[in-house]
């Protein structure tokens, strides 16, 4: 997938039980293979006579102008550098409060062929095994009921390139 631009978009999120797909990410990308065949119950996700899952690139993915609401935040992460890269956030604010009593502090990765459910505190933007991202113009902020799991603003892991620029982040936000 390439050259998508998301823009002017309200997004709100909250978490629902573990047999939903996703932890309220208002944005996610991810970049790995699919669950392979000889997983349990696998094999449906895969096209017919196949069995063992692919993956593309993600490159030149432009978000901007986007307002995100909910329980966790933008969520980032690939198998590889070469498979997630030229990101780029322009205008994009996350705010984070608790709404709901289902557990958060968990990054949800399925149905790929990598561990499906990681636990972790959660970032307002959170970068995993990228190539380069640009963060512009853009805000974390801390709700009334900031979640227990919480994180850092921006977390980075194994990221080739990050340019941030004008980056705010709001911890008490009423």
């Amino acid at each position: 997938m390439s050259d998508v631009v998301f823009s002017n978009i309200l997004v709100e999120s909250r978490l629902f039980t573990d047999v939903w797909w996703g932890k309220a990410e208002p944005i996610y990308i991810t970049a790995y293979p699919r669950a392979t065949a000889n997983n349990k119950d696998a094999g449906w996700r895969l096209p017919k006579g196949q069995t063992k899952g692919k993956v593309g690139a993600v490159t030149n993915i432009y978000f901007s102008n986007i307002r995100c609401t909910g329980e966790s935040g933008v969520y980032i992460s690939g198998e590889s550098r070469n498979k997630i890269s030229n990101i780029y956030f322009d205008q994009v604010s996350v705010l984070l409060n608790k709404t709901t009593k289902e557990t958060g502090g968990v990054y949800d990765r399925r149905p790929s062929n990598v561990e499906g459910l990681v636990k972790s505190s959660i970032a307002g933007f959170y970068f995993e095994n990228t190539g380069y991202v640009s963060l512009m113009n853009s805000a974390v902020i801390w709700g009334a009921n900031k979640p227990a799991y919480a994180g850092k603003a921006i977390e980075q892991k194994n990221t080739a390139d990050i340019r941030v620029v004008n980056f705010h982040e709001n911890k008490n936000a009423q």
